[in-house]
């Protein structure tokens, strides 16, 4: 006897298939007893086919589908590690990609919002220690 969802063989008198676990039921009743095994399973076409943001890969390359102040918020957290002014933009495009993903949950990036942020305190804290520095007269 044949398996009707993976097309294995069924050792007589057996309840469920060997290879997949389909319960079936004795030959006699079996609707597909005689049929030929399938040579592979065959997924049924998605609606719209397959568009490129549900591709992980590309997904990782390209933000495709994030929100773009939570980009700017990371490339921006990153570089005020470097120069610290940019820390408190780090922060504001970061707040405004949390919002944005909140409205639109279809939009990914809070990650990267938040990393944004972190990475704008960090350098934002670099920049008041530096005009601390500055004003009160250790950088002459």
């Amino acid at each position: 006897m044949k398996c009707p969802m993976c097309g294995g063989d069924i050792v007589d008198g057996a309840a469920a298939c060997g290879h997949c676990g389909t319960p079936v039921q004795p030959s006699a009743t079996n609707p597909f007893a005689d049929q030929q095994p399938y040579a592979a399973v065959v997924q049924p076409p998605q609606q719209g086919g397959n568009k490129l943001e549900d591709d992980l890969g590309v997904r990782m390359l390209i933000p495709i589908g994030r929100s773009v102040h939570a980009i700017i918020a990371g490339y921006l957290g990153l570089l005020s590690l470097g120069c610290c002014a940019l820390g408190p933009f780090a922060i504001l495009f970061g707040i405004l990609a949390v919002v944005d993903i909140r409205k639109n949950p279809k939009k990914g990036g809070i990650v990267r919002a938040i990393l944004g942020i972190v990475l704008g305190v960090i350098g934002t804290l670099g920049l008041i220690a530096f005009l601390f520095a500055l004003l009160s007269g250790e950088l002459d």
